[in-house]
């Protein structure tokens, strides 16, 4: 019985150390957030500042040349379009660079992604923005890049952003709440075993 005590303890102990250091962040079971995914976000920055730009174009004539960069954009434009978890922050005119790093998901999805968001309020790793705001947004970015009507009144779907930059997989709690979850599994286990 004491083996299994230490053992539990040693484990609770190391989860606890390696969140306090880690240069990444566990968003879900199968997707970590690194530094590295910046870049995604900024491809889909570029993506959007080309779209802005073949809808003013647009408004002028509907002439684009043959090889312009605008033609591959507004061929990428669906990507964008159905997307619900990162576009509203692209219309806030960050760079990638400026906001750091988290776990994103909205709603009641399942899995998150990660990406540059602007930073907590506090000093909390989680944090989330109401569903009326998040849904102004994504509908504010997708009609300014000539989404279809569907998908643009689709964006009033959006549930609430859930913002995450440590812990994700505990589903954001503190060190406090998440060693007293910790400790009253352990004594689950523990009233358990001394039944059986």
């Amino acid at each position: 019985m004491r083996g299994i005590l230490t053992s539990l303890a040693l484990v609770f102990a190391l989860s606890v150390r390696r969140a306090e250091c880690s240069p990444w962040i566990e968003c879900d079971a199968n997707i970590i957030c690194q530094d590295s995914d910046r870049k995604e976000f900024a491809e889909k920055q570029a993506l959007y500042k080309l779209l802005l730009e073949a809808n003013r174009l647009s408004s002028i004539g509907p002439f684009i040349e043959r090889d312009s960069p605008l033609i591959q954009a507004i061929a990428n434009r669906s990507s964008l379009c159905t997307d619900m978890n990162m576009i509203g922050f692209l219309a806030d005119g960050k760079s990638a660079d400026s906001y750091p790093i988290a776990c994103l998901w909205s709603g009641g999805d399942s899995s998150g992604v990660c990406a540059p968001a602007p930073p907590n309020s506090g000093d909390l790793g989680y944090e989330y923005m109401p569903a009326a705001e998040w849904a102004k947004k994504v509908k504010a970015v997708r009609k300014s890049i000539g989404c279809s009507n569907q998908q643009v009144a689709d964006s009033d779907r959006a549930g609430e952003l859930y913002i995450c930059r440590e812990r994700c997989i505990q589903l954001g709690l503190g060190e406090y709440n998440s060693a007293v979850a910790s400790f009253a599994v352990i004594c689950s286990i523990i009233v358990v075993f001394m039944l059986t």
